[in-house]
């Protein structure tokens, strides 16, 4: 994702499901820098979904796949895939 895609999209979008759902969390994504699967739906759509929704991509899109997981995993991979530019 660029720059420029990642501006775009948080520029239209609701809150994200960080503040919009409450979740526990947030303070140690923010200070590990850490993100979920929810987060990089947001930040591609600007659409926010609730953290324990599990999602998988192909090439229609996003597609739901478990409406609510029993856990929620935030890690460094997808952060830095969100906030790590390719064209930098």
């Amino acid at each position: 994702m660029s720059s420029r895609d990642l501006a775009e999209a948080l520029a239209a979008a609701t809150a994200e499901p960080c503040t919009g759902y409450s979740c526990p969390c947030r303070n140690d994504c923010a200070r590990e820098h850490l993100a979920c699967e929810s987060f990089l739906h947001y930040v591609t759509t600007g659409r926010s979904v609730h953290p324990l929704m599990m999602f998988k991509t192909n090439k229609n899109g996003w597609k739901a796949v478990n409406m609510l997981k029993q856990t929620h995993n935030p890690t460094r991979a997808l952060y830095d895939r969100i906030f790590k530019p390719e064209d930098a």
